[in-house]
C-alpha cells in the first residue's frame, strides 16, 4: 500500500490536495482558467500542510534554530537572540551557541515569530508561513508564464512549481536553510513578477512592489535578493541601443531601487549601532562567502549543475531536459526583453554561485520559477503536438468511415 506509512492526520491533507489538484487541471482545461488557478493555489496549501504535518518535531540545521531565534524574537523582533540569558561565555563567531543572532537577516524570523504568537508554540506554526508563501508563489509564477508566453505555460509552470519536491522539503524542515530558502524564493519570485507586471501594463505602482519585494528579499539573504536589477539592467537597450546613453530609461529602475534601500538599509544601520561587533563580523563573513568555502560547503565549479538532480529530479537526463525546455521557453516568449529577463537571470544566478567558494544545493532555487516554466513549455508543445496528431488520425478515420 503507498500510504501505509502515513497516519490519518497526514493521509487527509495528501488525498485532499491531490484531488484539488487533479480537479484545477481538468477545469483549467475546461475553459475556466480562473477557477482552475485558484483550486492551485488552495490545492499548494493543501500540499504544503501535508508537508509540514510529517514530522512533529523541529529538525535539526537549521529549523531548530530559526525556531528558537523567532521564539525569542516574540518578545522583542528587535532584539534577536539564540541564548536569550546566557550564563557561561560564549563566542559570538559560532551562530550555533551565541547571544546575539546576526547570522541570518531577519524578515523571515519575523514571519515566524508572527505566526507563534498568533497561533502558539508548535511545529506547525513554524512552518505556516513557508506554507503560505510558496502557495503565493505558484500564483505569481503563473503570471509570469501567462504574461510573457500563454495562460496554458503559466498554468502548467505554476503546477510543476507546487508539486516539486525540493520545496516542498524545505517547507518541512527537512533540507539545510528551510524557511529561509522559501521566503528568499518567494520575494526574488516576487520582484520578478512585479517587473513582468509593470512591463505588460506600465502601471507605476508597481514600482514600488519590486522595490518592496526586492527589498525584502535583501532582508532575508542579502545583496543576492538584488538579481532583479542586475536583469532589469541588461533589458534596457534590448529593442534600442541608444537607450543605454539615456538617462531617463533608468528612472523607473532608480525609482524601485530608492524603495528597496528603504526597505532594508534601516535594519543593517540599526544592527551596527546596537551590536557593532556581531554585525561587523556576520558582513565580513558574508563577503567570505565568495573568497573560500564556509563551514566545509566547498565543491568545484560543477557543483550546481549536479546540483539539478538533488532540485528537479534524477537522472543524467534531467540537465538536458532543463536546457530543452528552456529553449522552448525563449523560442515561445512573445518579447525579447522579457526573454532576457528569465535567461540572464538563469545565466547569472548559474555563472555566480558556480565561481563562489561557498557552495549549498539551495543557493540556484532563486531561478527555479523559469526553469519551471521551461519546463512547462516542454510539456505544453508536447501534448499539443500529441492532441494534433490524434487528432489529424481521427480526422482521417472519419474520412475514410465516410468513403467507404
Amino acid at each position: 500500500m503507498p500510504f501505509q506509512h502515513f497516519t490519518d492526520n497526514q493521509l487527509v491533507p495528501l488525498v485532499t490536495s491531490i484531488i484539488i489538484l487533479l480537479c484545477s487541471i481538468f477545469i483549467f482545461n475546461g475553459k475556466k482558467p480562473r477557477a482552475g488557478v485558484a483550486l492551485l493555489f488552495l490545492g499548494s496549501l493543501a500540499m504544503g500542510y501535508f508537508m509540514a504535518n510529517l514530522d512533529p518535531f523541529l529538525v535539526i540545521w537549521d529549523e531548530q534554530y530559526h525556531a528558537l531565534v523567532a521564539r525569542n524574537m516574540t518578545i522583542d523582533p528587535l532584539m534577536p537572540t539564540l541564548f536569550k540569558t546566557p550564563i557561561l561565555d560564549y563566542d559570538y563567531h559560532n551562530w550555533t551557541a551565541n547571544h546575539i543572532w546576526l547570522h541570518k537577516q531577519p524578515l523571515f524570523l519575523w514571519q515566524i515569530a508572527l505566526s507563534l504568537k498568533i497561533f502558539g508554540y508548535n511545529t506547525i506554526a513554524v512552518r505556516l508561513p513557508s506554507i503560505i508563501l510558496h502557495a503565493i508563489a505558484s500564483l505569481m509564477v503563473f503570471r509570469i508564464g501567462k504574461i510573457s508566453v500563454s495562460e496554458r505555460v503559466g498554468f502548467y509552470g505554476a503546477l510543476f512549481f507546487t508539486v516539486a519536491y525540493y520545496p516542498l522539503e524545505l517547507i518541512a524542515g527537512r533540507f539545510a536553510t528551510d524557511h529561509n530558502d522559501i521566503s528568499f524564493l518567494f520575494y526574488v519570485t516576487a520582484s520578478f513578477w512585479a517587473w513582468f507586471e509593470y512591463y505588460d501594463s506600465k502601471r507605476k505602482y508597481f514600482l514600488f512592489f519590486i522595490g518592496l519585494f526586492s527589498g525584502c528579499a535583501v532582508l532575508v539573504k542579502w545583496l543576492p535578493g538584488l538579481l532583479i536589477y542586475a536583469s532589469w539592467f541588461l533589458t534596457i537597450g534590448v529593442n534600442d541601443k541608444r537607450n543605454w546613453v539615456r538617462i531617463k530609461s533608468y528612472t523607473p529602475m532608480f525609482l524601485s531601487l530608492l524603495v528597496t534601500f528603504i526597505v532594508f538599509v534601516p535594519w543593517q544601520i540599526y544592527i551596527l549601532r546596537k551590536f557593532p561587533i556581531e554585525a561587523n563580523y556576520e558582513f565580513a563573513l558574508n563577503t567570505k562567502h565568495f573568497f573560500e568555502p564556509i563551514e566545509d560547503h566547498g565543491g568545484n565549479v560543477w557543483f550546481h549543475l549536479h546540483a539539478l538532480s538533488n532540485l528537479y529530479g534524477s537522472g543524467e537526463a534531467v540537465p538536458y531536459i532543463l536546457l530543452l525546455g528552456l529553449l522552448i521557453l525563449m523560442k515561445k516568449t512573445r518579447l525579447n526583453t522579457y526573454r532576457t529577463v528569465m535567461i540572464s537571470s538563469v545565466l547569472i544566478v548559474y555563472i555566480f554561485y558556480s565561481i563562489a567558494a561557498t557552495k549549498m544545493t539551495s543557493f540556484c532555487l532563486i531561478v527555479a520559477p523559469f526553469l519551471f516554466l521551461g519546463l512547462a513549455a516542454l510539456t505544453d508543445g508536447a501534448l499539443r503536438y500529441i492532441c494534433l496528431k490524434f487528432n489529424y488520425r481521427a480526422l482521417k478515420l472519419s474520412h475514410r468511415l465516410e468513403t467507404s
